[in-house]
C-alpha cells in the first residue's frame, strides 16, 4: 500500500506511482550530478540544515494530474524532488511547513470570478477521463487542482514569511505546481492556475512592510500573466529572460 501523500519526520512522501515514473527518468548523468553534489556538501558540513537556504514543497502537489504526456505532469515535481533527495540538498536546507493560500491572500492579485473558477474547476471533466480543460485546450484540472493550486500559491507565502522572520535563512527554494507565470488577474492560461509570484510580491508588501519588490523571470516562455499584473505597479519591477 502506498504511503499517503505529504510529510513524515520532515521529509517528503512521494506517491509510488510518480516515483517509479520519476525513477525511469533519472539520467545516469543527473545521478553524477547529484553523487557530486553531495560529496561536496558533506565536506564543507553542509548535509544537515546548515545551508541558510530554506525549502518548501508538499507532496501534494503531485496529484495535480491530466492527460498522461503532457507537459506540465506530475512526474515533473517527483523528479526534482528525488534529485534533491539524491543530492542531499533536501537535507542541507531548512524546512518551511507548507500551506494553502487563503481567498483573502488570493484576492490581492485576483478577482473573485477567478478564483470560484478554479476552485469550481475539479467539476469539468471530459468523458471517460478524471481530467477537463475548463480553461482552454492546454490547461488541465481534476478534482484535486483546487487543493494543489491553493498549495502552490500557499508554500510560498510560507516561504516568504520564514526568510523574513529567519536569522539564519535569507532565500529560498519553493518546488511547487501548478506553476503560475501565465495566470492573470481574471483568467488561467498556460497550465497556471493563481498567480503565485504575484500573490507572494503583494504578500510581502502587505505583511512584511516590503515597498519594492524585483520578479526576476528565468523560463523560455515570457510570464506575461505577471507583466500584465504589475504592468502599471512601480513598486514592482519584473523582468523576463
Amino acid at each position: 500500500m502506498s504511503p499517503e501523500p505529504g510529510l513524515t519526520s520532515g521529509h517528503l512522501v512521494v506517491p509510488e506511482a510518480s516515483h517509479a515514473e520519476s525513477s525511469q527518468s533519472t539520467s545516469t548523468r543527473a545521478q553524477a550530478r547529484a553523487w557530486k553534489t553531495k560529496a561536496w556538501l558533506e565536506a564543507n558540513g553542509l548535509q544537515s540544515s546548515g545551508s541558510g537556504v530554506a525549502f518548501v514543497s508538499d507532496a501534494r502537489m503531485l496529484l495535480h494530474a491530466g492527460p498522461e504526456k503532457h507537459p506540465e505532469r506530475p512526474a515533473r515535481l517527483a523528479e526534482i524532488l528525488k534529485q534533491l533527495e539524491m543530492s542531499g540538498l533536501e537535507a542541507a536546507c531548512e524546512r518551511v511547513n507548507s500551506r494553502e493560500a487563503t481567498r483573502e491572500e488570493l484576492l490581492r492579485v485576483h478577482t473573485e470570478q477567478h478564483i470560484e473558477q478554479v476552485f469550481t474547476s475539479g467539476s469539468s471533466k471530459k468523458k471517460g477521463k478524471s481530467w477537463g480543460m475548463p480553461f482552454g485546450p492546454d490547461t488541465y484540472a481534476n478534482d484535486q487542482t483546487p487543493l494543489c493550486a491553493s498549495l502552490s500559491a500557499g508554500c510560498l507565502l510560507a516561504l516568504v514569511d520564514h526568510c523574513m522572520a529567519s536569522t539564519d535563512c535569507n532565500c529560498g527554494f519553493a518546488a511547487i505546481r501548478p506553476p503560475g507565470h501565465h495566470a492573470s488577474e481574471e483568467k488561467a492560461c498556460g497550465f497556471c492556475m493563481f498567480n503565485n509570484v504575484a500573490v507572494a510580491a503583494r504578500h510581502a508588501q502587505k505583511e512584511h512592510g516590503l515597498n519594492n519588490i524585483a520578479i526576476l523571470d528565468w523560463d523560455v516562455h515570457h510570464g506575461n500573466g505577471t507583466n500584465d499584473i504589475f504592468a502599471k505597479d512601480k513598486s514592482v519591477f519584473f523582468c523576463s529572460l
